[in-house]
Parts: structure tokens; sequence; C-alpha cells
């Protein structure tokens, strides 16, 4: 099963139109259309991060190999926590984690490494806004407290 066959069978599960999930990622509908049809062999690591993001029950593993079962463990299908639930702001996951295994595949390039430094980046950008929002919030309950 290919990758736009695996992304067909993600929309045809979740019972939702190309449409619809470029609504909830953000991707490019255009794209994503082209993609899964066929046009585009390669669409690109900001699908599978966006995925991933939006769509977190969803095993990346199958999705990026076709191994393992759809849906993570501890996940029904339509996205409930089997598990006791966790606050995502109690417990951030760096999607990193899920891609890692990935990169190990003996060529320093390639779309799993390609995908995995985006990962990293994205993660390490995060972190940096957050410390700066956290920054910018104290600086201003300072001047306010003034």
């Amino acid at each position: 099963m290919s990758l736009s066959t695996r992304f067909q069978t993600v929309l045809k599960d979740q019972r939702i139109s190309q449409k619809r999930f470029c609504e909830i990622t953000g991707y490019n509908q255009q794209s994503f259309s082209r993609f899964v049809s066929g046009t585009i062999a390669n669409p690109g690591s900001n699908l599978l991060v966006v995925t991933a993001e939006h769509f977190p029950h969803i095993n990346t593993e199958w999705l990026l190999s076709g191994r393992g079962e759809m849906y993570k463990k501890g996940f029904s299908s339509n996205g409930e926590k089997l598990a006791e639930p966790i606050s995502p702001i109690e417990e951030k996951k760096d999607l990193g984690e899920d891609f890692k295994y990935l990169g190990k595949t003996g060529q320093e390039e390639g779309p799993f490494a390609v995908l995995l430094n985006s990962l990293q980046t994205k993660d390490t950008l995060i972190k940096m806004y957050a410390e700066k929002v956290q920054n910018l919030e104290a600086e201003i309950a300072r001047l306010k407290a003034k």
C-alpha cells in the first residue's frame, strides 16, 4: 500500500473529505488532492507533520511505512484516548520521537532523514518561542505591577 493510499484510507476511516482534511490541518487543498490522486509522489514533510499534529491518534509508523496498526495503542478510531486522559499541556510529546527510527536507514539524506530534521527544527523553534512568550508575559506582569 502506497503512502497516498494510506492517506486515502485515513480519509475514508475518519469519514472526512479531502477538503475537510485540509481545513483541519491547514494543508494546501490542491497539493493534497494531487498527492492523493497520485499526480505527485512526494507530498513533503509538512503533510506528515500537520497530520501528526491534528490527528495524534494516527500511528505515524503505519502512515509512513505501512507497518503496524493504523491507530496508536490506547486510541479509538475517532481519536478518543482509551487510556487515562493526559492534558497536552501536561505532557507535550516531541513529534520527532515517532520518526527517529526512520532516520537510521544508513543514508545521510533521504525523505525520512529530511522529515526528522524538519521535526527537530520545528520542536526547537516551538521551545524557543515558548520561552520568548514566557519572558514577555513576565515583563508585562512586571510593568503592570509598577
